[in-house]
């Protein structure tokens, strides 16, 4: 059993000696759920915590999206000598006896099920080893789309978790007063991400202004069509505003046919992936969000240390608790097109209001710094390993 060190009120407390699994369905993917569990296993190796990162579905050869220190030692499941020789032949049972040797190697005190497709396969695989789980929710479980069989599985293994973790109250209230008895609220961190030298320097038209979008472009989940029909109400009226939309994903050939329809060319660009969004978000204005659903959305608090206002749907849970309605960003009501717009014109035409905006969107740091997150983190993951 890992061992407690007392600290004082004010310090996090830390488990020393201990040794944490962090289990993920892909890790070579640029997500903000990834970019978490990068910044939660560097903050864990700096403690002293021996960290092992797992990956479930990466591509063969596939790298991690984000740095890991070089104490954190990450495996790809999938990439694994031993299971590519023999991947079609693999039954699901022989997958999970696969999965809970690799994890029962480490000898583990706890282990992170990262979002419900690892957690529920954790849970499988340890079931009867005592190891205590963590599941970890990073999106709201009501409105996210899963397969029948796996929101079923999630109901019936959860309660067997040593706890659950989700960001925020909204998302805790979805499951059952069993699993809420031994969950933790505990909101992502927003840090300040550094910006590298050559997309720090992303050239700018003089006399433009730039509203940004950044993540996946996901039919689904983000409906950036739904940005660029409020953007095409207003951008006439203000051709100074360009509209860039960093990110690659299924609707791109969508998004590119829909710019086309609506004569936006010259104000809306499909600018492709960018491994610094920090940077760009530097250069630019205002970050537009028209998600259909989030969790925590990273890329809200990113622009916002930036000191970028944000205009966003007031989506089921993410940007109402990140974001102070009319003193760092404007809510709008979750779907409502005609508002958004009626948000951008009034944004792009009241210069005073964006620059107030901007100035207090920086609190985000002080609001959510890493370490009053990951002091939470460690109380959490102290009480499972010492229970």
């Amino acid at each position: 059993m890992a061992r407690v060190e007392s600290k004082s009120r004010d310090e996090t407390p830390l488990v020393q000696d201990l040794r944490l699994v962090i289990v993920i369905d892909r890790f070579t993917v640029l997500g903000g759920a990834q970019k978490v569990i990068a910044d939660q296993a560097n903050f864990w190796d700096t403690k002293g915590w021996k960290v092992d990162l797992m990956s479930l579905e990466d591509p063969v050869g596939g790298a991690p999206a984000f740095p890991l220190n070089s104490g954190v030692k990450f495996t790809s499941l999938a990439t694994d000598e031993r299971i590519v020789r023999t991947v079609p032949y693999l039954t699901r049972l022989r997958r999970l006896l696969y999965l809970r040797r690799s994890i029962l190697a480490r000898r583990p005190n706890v282990v992170l099920g990262i979002m419900p497709v690892a957690a529920t396969k954790v849970l499988q695989a340890l079931a009867g080893s005592r190891i205590p789980v963590i599941a970890v929710e990073h999106c709201d479980p009501a409105s996210q789309p899963l397969p029948e069989t796996l929101v079923k599985l999630r109901r019936r293994l959860y309660p067997k978790a040593a706890s659950v973790v989700c960001l925020n109250e909204r998302a805790m209230g979805y499951f059952s007063e069993k699993i809420q008895s031994k969950g933790a609220i505990i909101p992502n961190a927003v840090t300040l991400p550094t910006v590298t030298l050559t997309e720090a320097n992303l050239k700018r038209e003089p006399g433009r202004k730039y509203a940004i979008f950044v993540g996946r472009l996901d039919p689904i989940q983000k409906r950036v069509d739904r940005l660029i029909t409020a953007f095409a109400a207003v951008a006439g009226r203000h051709p100074e505003w360009i509209l860039e939309l960093w990110g690659e994903g299924e609707d791109r050939d969508n998004l590119h046919s829909l710019i086309q329809a609506k004569e936006l060319s010259s104000q809306v660009r499909l600018m492709g992936p960018t491994r610094c969004p920090f940077a760009v978000m530097r250069a630019s204005h205002l970050l537009l969000l028209t998600s259909e659903f989030e969790g925590m959305p990273l890329v809200i608090g990113e622009a916002m240390a930036a000191g970028l206002p944000v205009v966003t749907f007031d989506c089921p849970t993410g940007p109402r608790e990140m974001i102070r309605h009319e003193v760092d960003g404007i809510l709008v009501p979750n779907g409502d097109v005609t508002e958004f717009a009626k948000a951008l014109e009034r944004i792009f035409t009241d210069e005073p209001l964006r620059l107030n905006l901007a100035l207090k969107a920086p609190e985000v740091l002080n609001r959510f710094s890493l370490d009053k997150i990951m002091s939470m983190w460690c109380q959490t993951i102290t009480v499972v390993a010492n229970a």
